[in-house]
């Protein structure tokens, strides 16, 4: 049971960036077609980001009600004891 040589076991296909790949599907469409791509584009990634911030603002305000609960329970137990 001999292991394969190295140079075989490498895969001979060369791997395209996702950003080199969209370049070369941009410019093969027509000028029209690939302003109405970027614009979608733009708008999708202006959405995503939008939904992210909200995202973001939404977990501060969940944190912060959470310690007030948490401030609330131990205030509580401080009264209970009297301090």
């Amino acid at each position: 049971m001999s292991s394969p040589p190295k140079n075989e076991s490498k895969s001979k296909v060369s791997i395209i960036s996702p950003r080199t790949k969209f370049k070369s599907v941009l410019s093969k469409m027509s000028p029209k077609t690939r302003d109405k791509t970027i614009t979608s584009l733009r708008i999708k990634n202006t959405q995503k980001r939008k939904q992210a911030q909200r995202e973001l603002v939404f977990n501060k305000v969940k944190n912060i009600i959470k310690t007030a609960k948490e401030l609330e329970k131990v205030n509580k137990k401080l009264k209970k004891l009297k301090i």
